[in-house]
């Protein structure tokens, strides 16, 4: 891997403070789970119920 690439990841996790990249993940699935949930909520939101 190229010196230049492994750098740019660094400052990144230095720059937010997170040097675990399980931390990131978790991150992200809680960020990915909410967009799911808004969409799933904004597609639902005028059916009707029986």
């Amino acid at each position: 891997m190229p010196s230049g690439a492994s750098r740019r990841g660094e400052r990144l996790s230095i720059m937010f403070g997170i040097d675990d990249p399980w931390i990131w993940m978790g991150y992200m699935f809680a960020i990915g789970l909410t967009v799911v949930a808004v969409i799933y909520g904004w597609w639902k939101w005028n059916e009707e119920v029986d």
